[in-house]
């Protein structure tokens, strides 16, 4: 299910939200201005503490996520698909690329990198340990400009063709053609999209 698709789906009172099908931590969004980075765990069983897991841009920049503000409330300790959202002050607003690491061991193993995004055309230091570990293609991009950025798939799904940045939040009239809703008629329904499970909704009554 697509961004697009899930807030029509919503203005048709029928939201699902898509399954986790892997067992994988990934991102799922990256605010390249506000610096946020949401993980989730795809696993439909498993509960994963990702507090031990490492956020990287290059050398230098390396921090555990255990050590990171968290936004909203939760913890790193994921049941099968929530997610949590942290603030990871590496990211630059002009492009980059970014890595999340199972441990803080060996930056440049293929074998430790979970997760890998780049936006905006700038090729990250890490995309040589994700084209390894067969996450991404090199020299590909997340799509569109500016973020935030979205990933799509379904958890088993890698690279840039499954990230992309927020649609424009979709506004509708209502037009009172269903039963029970004619006080709402000449009111507008506004629904926006905040990552792979959340939405918005902003419904301005007529008058």
């Amino acid at each position: 299910m697509t961004r697009m698709t899930a807030a029509l789906a919503v203005l048709l009172g029928v939201f699902v939200l898509p399954g986790a099908v892997a067992a994988q931590i990934r991102m799922t969004r990256l605010d390249e201005n506000s610096k946020e980075v949401t993980i989730e765990n795809f696993s439909a069983t498993t509960t994963v503490d990702v507090s031990g897991y490492f956020m990287c841009r290059a050398p230098g920049t390396y921090q555990q996520l255990s050590s990171l503000a968290i936004v909203g409330g939760g913890d790193l300790n994921l049941s099968p698909g929530e997610e949590v959202t942290i603030v990871y002050s590496f990211i630059v607003p002009s492009g980059t690329g970014i890595g999340l690491y199972v441990n803080g061991a060996n930056f440049g193993s293929a074998a430790n990198i979970a997760d890998y995004m780049q936006y905006k055309g700038v090729t990250g230091f890490r995309e040589s340990v994700a084209v390894a570990a067969g996450i991404w293609t090199a020299a590909t991009f997340a799509t569109g400009d500016p973020g935030p950025y979205f990933y799509l798939g379904g958890g088993s799904d890698n690279g840039a063709a499954f990230w992309t940045n927020a649609p424009q939040p979709v506004t509708v009239p209502l037009s009172g053609a269903w039963p029970g809703s004619a006080l709402l008629a000449g009111s507008m329904l506004t629904v926006g999209v905040l990552g792979r499970q959340r939405i918005w909704a902003r419904l301005r009554i007529r008058g």
